[in-house]
């Protein structure tokens, strides 16, 4: 995407946005296709059409309205425009731009170029645990957040915690934070050290590509083995290999998977995604069951070492690995 924005703005994304977001000047040739965000502020924001409820991103609702080209977009907690048309964004700031607000827009907007280029998108946490790529995955509520931020305390470099697009076996990361309760933040002993955290409509936002020293984060991984995840309190570590039935089950919930599920508004005014060469129809590493009890420190090393040792033997995995849970 080509962004034009106060300088301020650019060097706060920067920081915001870790390793998914890279400025290069104008000169360097835009990828097809690309869209063009402009940033922007001053009075000439504080009113318009818009009347129709409409989804945005961090749980708001807003106000749209399609017009001739171009879908007109209210977020009134804000104040915020955003007109949007196939090849431009307009956002507009009446009392100057708001950095997180844009930092949402741009991720909504990376989601679609993507998929506009034949990426899939898919529901899982991404990260490389002691060299190896590995994605947690399981519905709402099955322990991917938690089981994050306890591999993260073993020293896991952190990818995406909730979707990623995936083109062949490579997981790129959705840049966003951990959005977790303030209940989540304290049962888990803190936040892993070194990161920063802030307070957002009630939840505690995590950002771990703040994490120092670096490198704890990046932007893709090759993903070696596929772990369903299942956790809860007292659990006894269990690391099992899915075949048949249990596997496709696995790949079917992922795949299955469209921004329809966490709505994105900015595809509303874009061309409908096209499938690709790589756009994956079949996940072809390996999918394990894992259980354990991330509020358990003892259990975190263990884990991640028997994660590494899952996805290290994708040529020929075994259909158990042995746990210790003593590190």
């Amino acid at each position: 995407m080509e962004l034009c924005a106060p300088p301020g703005t650019v060097a706060a994304l920067t920081e915001l946005m870790g390793p998914w977001l890279r400025i290069g000047p104008p000169s360097v040739p835009a990828v097809t296709p690309s869209i063009e965000v402009v940033v922007e502020a001053g009075p000439g924001w504080a009113s318009g059409p818009p009347v129709i409820p409409s989804a945005l991103h961090a749980g708001r609702t807003g106000l749209a309205q399609r017009q001739p080209g171009r879908l007109v977009v209210h977020h009134p907690h804000l104040g915020a425009w955003y007109v949007l048309t196939p090849s431009r964004l307009r956002l507009g700031y009446p009392a100057g731009p708001d950095v997180h607000d844009v930092c949402q827009v741009l991720r909504s907007v990376l989601v679609e170029l993507a998929l506009l280029r034949g990426a899939r998108l898919v529901h899982a946490a991404v990260l490389a645990v002691r060299g190896h790529g590995v994605a947690l995955t399981g519905p709402k509520g099955a322990g991917k957040t938690s089981s994050v931020l306890a591999l993260l305390q073993t020293g896991a470099t952190f990818v995406s915690n909730d979707k990623a697009l995936l083109w062949g076996d490579v997981a790129y990361g959705v840049p966003q934070a951990i959005s977790a309760s303030p209940w989540l933040r304290e049962s888990m002993g803190g936040f892993p050290e070194h990161g920063s955290s802030r307070v957002a409509g009630g939840k505690e936002l995590f950002f771990p590509h703040e994490m120092r020293p670096p490198p704890r984060t990046a932007s893709a991984v090759d993903v070696e083995a596929w772990f369903d995840v299942r956790v809860g309190r007292g659990a006894a570590v269990g690391l099992w290999r899915l075949t048949g039935p249990a596997a496709d089950a696995v790949d079917d919930s992922l795949l299955r998977f469209s921004n329809a599920v966490h709505g994105n508004w900015v595809g509303a005014a874009l061309p409908a995604p096209t499938t690709g060469p790589g756009t994956p129809t079949a996940l072809t590493r390996p999918r394990w069951r894992l259980r354990f009890d991330p509020w358990n420190p003892a259990q975190r090393p263990a884990v991640a070492r028997a994660l590494a040792e899952a996805a290290g033997a994708s040529v020929r995995p075994p259909t158990t690995v042995k746990i210790s849970e003593r590190s």
